[in-house]
Formats: C-alpha cells, structure tokens, sequence
C-alpha cells in the first residue's frame, strides 16, 4: 500500500488468570479471559499513505475488528476470520491510539507482562482517541462535526438551553450586580430573554419526546447507540440490556429534571417581582429576597447537570462533556469571585463615605 507493507507474522492467543473480579467464572472455560500476542513487522514503514507510520509515534492510529459471534476450535495464527459487523458503532471494528515510542523495548529489555483483566476497563496502554495535542483538535473537530450532523430540532434545544443556562442568566445576575443606574432595567431583560429562550428549547424538547419517544424502534436504536458511547460494545447481551435499562432511566431524568428546572424559574419571576414590590417600599431584603437567591443558585445548578447529561443522551464524547462541566465550574467561581468583590467594594465605598 503506496510501496509500505505491514505483515502479521504471528498471533497467539493464551488463556489468561482470571483476576479476583472473574472468580465466579473461573469454572467456565468459555468465560474465562483471553490474552493475544501480535508479532507485526512493517516494511517501508515511511511511505505509508495518510498518516505516516513510525515506531516512535507518540499517537498511532491502528484499527480493531473482530467477530463476537465466531468460534474457534484452534487457537492459531493462520485461523480463519469470519467478517466483522459493519457501520460504524456496530460493534465489529473500531480505532484506538498507541504510544509507539513509549512502547519500544531496547535490546536487553524483558518483555512486560500482562495486565491483569478488569471489569469496565476498556484498554490498557492505549486511548480511544488521539494522544496528546492531537487528542484535543480531534476533540474539538468531532464535537463540531457533532453538532453540525445533528438533527435541527434537537440542535436547536441543546443550543436554546445552553444559551439560557451558561450565558443569559447568569448575565442577568451580573447585571444586576453591576452598580449601574440601569441595572434592574437590565437585569429583568436579559432574564426575560433568557426564560424565553429556555421555554422555546422545552417546547422543542416536548416535541422531540412527542415525535420520537412512541417509535419503539426508534427509541431501541437511540437507547442502544447511546449505551454503546457510555458503556462500550461487547457484543454480549446482558451488558447490552444493562446499558440500554441505564440509557432509558438517564432519559427518564433528563424529562424530569427539565421539568423542575422550568418549575423552579417560573417560581423564581414570582419570587423576584415580589421581592422587587417589597424592597422599592422597606429597601431592606426578607424572607422573599433570600428564598429567591438561594432558589436562583439551586436552579443554576440543577439546570447545569441536566445540561451535561443532555450531552450524554445525545452521545457526545466524555471530552467535550468533560470541558463543558469544567467551563461550568470556572464560570460558577468567575460569578462568585466577582460579585464578592463588588460587594467588598461597595463596602468600602460606604465605610469612606460614613468616615
């Protein structure tokens, strides 16, 4: 292939010492875990076509297939392979990632043993995705090409709800925190367009259950996707069942926790306009003031989780759902930070104009 060659010149597969979390199936030779040894060698490895080929790589891409359904009755290198399951998140063939260069044995080197198998541990020495900086542009590449193949209704609620929840609130907040003489003004603006952006988004999201939630067909496609994304694809059926059972109580949730976060926000206008009726008369906080920050924080919060397991039901990578929780907590501390620091100020602004 464009002049380089890679041949296989042995594969062996040894039964493997089931570790303490497979006692219960040492008895059962068909449970009991395999280990394959590869002896690969590569000719001309530089002229390989696309990605370039190197054994001190820090991220090479290499491709896995296999058949969960075929039998072997010998273990041996030049054993027939039946063909594997097509599509892509099918199951039967997939990529991941070696660190090529921190593999190399030097001669004189023992050759290291095997890890021991554990349960949920997918890879030992490798990576789903690319290593190091490679890693965080095909990161980012992928969850663009995710929300551009996304259908537009769904990418209109995530897109409306994440508006809502990470920008326009907590402007709203900031807003009315900022000491100008049009902060209230400014403040229930930008939280009236935030509350109609999130409304437009559940309404959105009440049509996608209504469109889709009643084909069972469809619900079974989307439940297994999204458990071979959080779960993996072993191709065995109780693990299989298991995802999907989790996939649908995460969907459950999502519908629930929604319908609380609208809840809480409706309550919250209640709660601000009377704590703003009061306040104009008295200009003291009650009761009311301190029910309607705390309710706005726990909305917040509330309202951030089921953005993130939104994320995780539209089968976005653990990456992109990983920075967006980190963005979450830096923009919660920037928040906090700075109305702490406006409130020291405007202490210190009172105590020289008392002096």
């Amino acid at each position: 292939m464009g002049g380089a060659d890679l041949r296989v010149l042995q594969a062996r597969w040894m039964q493997t010492t089931p570790s303490a979390q497979y006692e219960q199936y040492a008895l059962s030779a068909s449970y009991r875990p395999q280990s394959a040894r590869f002896s690969i060698v590569c000719y001309s490895c530089e002229r390989w076509p696309g990605t370039p080929f190197t054994p001190d790589a820090a991220s090479q891409p290499w491709i896995w297939a296999w058949n969960s359904q075929q039998q072997f009755e010998v273990y041996s290198f030049d054993a027939d392979l039946d063909m594997h399951a097509h599509g892509a998140g099918q199951g039967g063939w997939g990529c991941f990632y070696m660190n090529m260069a921190q593999a190399l044995t030097q001669h004189g080197d023992y050759l290291p043993s095997f890890p021991p198998l554990r349960p949920a541990v997918l890879h030992v020495g490798a990576s789903d995705t690319p290593i190091g900086f490679k890693g965080v542009t095909a990161a980012v590449d992928r969850f663009w090409r995710k929300i551009l193949t996304t259908s537009p209704h769904q990418r209109a609620h995530g897109v409306l709800m994440a508006s809502s929840i990470l920008a326009l609130f907590p402007a709203g907040i900031l807003a009315l925190r900022s000491g100008s003489p049009h902060a209230f003004m400014y403040h229930w603006l930008l939280q009236s367009l935030a509350t109609m952006c999130m409304l437009f988004g559940v309404g959105l999201g009440v049509l996608l259950v209504r469109t889709h939630g009643h084909n069972a067909a469809d619900h079974h496609i989307i439940k297994s996707k999204l458990a071979s994304s959080l779960f993996g694809n072993y191709g065995h059926s109780k693990r299989h069942d298991e995802s999907s059972a989790a996939a649908a109580a995460m969907f459950a949730a999502h519908q629930w926790l929604g319908g609380i976060f609208v809840s809480f926000v409706m309550l919250q206008i209640l709660l601000g306009w009377w704590h703003h009726v009061i306040f104009v008369r008295i200009r003291a906080r009650t009761w009311v003031s301190h029910v309607h920050i705390w309710l706005g924080r726990t909305s917040m919060l509330e309202g951030s989780m089921n953005l993130l397991l939104g994320m995780a039901l539209a089968s976005y990578s653990m990456a992109s759902i990983s920075v967006a929780a980190v963005f979450i907590v830096l923009e919660t501390l920037a928040i906090a930070f700075w109305i702490r620091r406006k409130r020291a100020m405007l202490h210190s602004a009172a105590g020289d104009y008392g002096d």
